[in-house]
């Protein structure tokens, strides 16, 4: 952590649970934007402690070298990372790959769909409208 005080200080740990589940503690953040039409660097909040630059890449290389010692033919360098960063990012990315899939199959899905559209004699309008 620098020495300088906080500027802008973070209001991430005054907000309860539901602030921080919907980040609507972030709302804001997000109205000035809207109001200015763009941020400027001391608007944003400080960052915190846990997310520090420096803080990460010594735990990272501390955990890492701890993985070097114990694991002494093939060190994990993911394992390593869990070490550091928790489970929540990992968590957070797994949570996202059933969006990303319905993101990827939305246009094949809305083929599908449209085909229904074309004229076609064989299939009744009952069946086309389910």
């Amino acid at each position: 952590m620098s020495s300088d005080p906080l500027i802008n200080p973070n209001p991430y740990y005054q907000v309860n649970r539901w602030s921080r589940f919907f980040h609507s503690w972030i709302a804001i953040l997000l109205k000035k934007s809207h109001k200015q039409g763009t941020l400027h660097l001391n608007d944003l909040y400080d960052l915190l402690p846990q997310f520090e630059a420096t803080k990460l890449t010594d735990d990272l290389e501390k955990n890492w070298l701890n993985e070097v010692k114990q694991t002494q033919g093939k060190p994990n360098l993911v394992r390593a990372t869990l070490k550091t960063m928790g489970w929540g990012p990992l968590l957070t990315g797994l949570l996202l790959i059933p969006t990303e899939l319905a993101k990827f199959s939305q246009p094949i899905l809305l083929t599908f769909l449209m085909g229904f559209f074309d004229i076609c004699p064989t299939i009744s309008a009952s069946y086309a409208w389910l």
